[in-house]
């Protein structure tokens, strides 16, 4: 439904729309339409969040590079004063690693037998989590030995080290290297519904062993399960964004259903009168709130736990 048509839709369930078989003129509706403007987007968002869910999927391709367990360096180590601790691998292109400050993490290149500095991770006291560090790697030499080295004089954790034998695209897309591989949920998450991995085995089945991190908008899959994670959410609907401009406004679609519009624009109508006529408010309300349980496309209440990445 336009945006157009819903502002009609809840100026008739008002009984403000038209006078002896005539529609009003905008003008004596003004003060209606502004306040519809005020409260559509906050029922939107109460029918998306109960019986008005609106469905959607993303999808998260894992097949990793590395990936066996002899490659497995999430023990956390210590840093101690002065007392470095170094990885090396020929040829390297790559690497990641997370780390808390005060640190200072080398990558440096032999070059006939004298190390070369490709670069230095400076992390300050002030990273008190454990925070990825990752970038790509140009040794003059495909056949020199790189090496990062875990140096400086305090100490530090790190943990989940490696330099890659393979190239990335960019920095930022240097693969993760972790027991669980961290992603990015959509920008318009609202409540999870299921996760699906489909394996290269032929086998398609729910997994359950994600874990959530809503504080900061991811999700963490076992990295060791190979396969394409189809995540399917409930949404946040796309708010009515009002310009000012009557037909640019009126051509907007309001994100919702065509039975969830009509519940809606009770709800609506229940906020705009509720100064002025609170008796008809709190008739309209308990109309909405009726017709919204008995919504046709629910299927029930949401269910979700949360459980803190940082409890690994």
């Amino acid at each position: 439904m336009l945006y157009g048509n819903f502002s009609d839709l809840v100026l008739k369930v008002l009984n403000k729309f038209s006078a002896r078989g005539t529609e009003l003129n905008p003008t004596k509706t003004a003060d209606i339409r502004l306040k519809i403007q005020d409260f559509i987007n906050a029922e939107l968002m109460d029918l998306a969040s109960t019986t008005g869910k609106i469905a959607a999927k993303k999808s998260y391709v894992q097949k990793p590079v590395c990936n066996t367990l002899a490659y497995d360096t999430s023990s956390i180590k210590q840093h101690l004063p002065d007392v470095d601790y170094a990885i090396s691998l020929v040829g390297a292109k790559a690497y990641f690693f997370e780390a808390v400050g005060p640190a200072t993490v080398t990558i440096d290149e032999s070059i006939s037998g004298v190390w070369t500095n490709l670069a230095t991770i400076t992390i300050a006291s002030t990273v008190v989590e454990m925070t990825e560090y990752k970038g790509l790697l140009t040794p003059s030499s495909a056949t020199n030995t790189v090496r990062m080295n875990f140096s400086g004089s305090y100490l530090y954790a790190y943990q989940n080290y490696i330099l890659y034998p393979y190239t990335f695209s960019s920095n930022a897309l240097v693969q993760q290297h972790r027991p669980r591989f961290i992603y990015d949920l959509p920008t318009n998450f609202l409540k999870m519904n299921t996760l699906i991995v489909r394996k290269d085995s032929r086998q398609e089945v729910e997994d359950k062993t994600y874990i959530l991190d809503l504080t900061n908008k991811k999700i963490s899959i076992n990295r060791y399960v190979e396969g394409e994670y189809i995540l399917n959410y409930w949404r946040k609907p796309t708010y009515i964004t009002i310009t000012g401009v009557d037909a640019t406004d009126d051509a907007q679609t309001v994100d919702v259903n065509d039975d969830g519009a009509y519940v809606m624009a009770l709800g609506v109508a229940s906020l705009v009168s509720a100064k002025n006529d609170p008796a008809t408010s709190v008739l309209l309300n308990n109309l909405y709130e009726a017709k919204k349980a008995n919504l046709t496309s629910s299927d029930g209440v949401y269910v979700q736990s949360q459980v803190p990445l940082s409890g690994w």
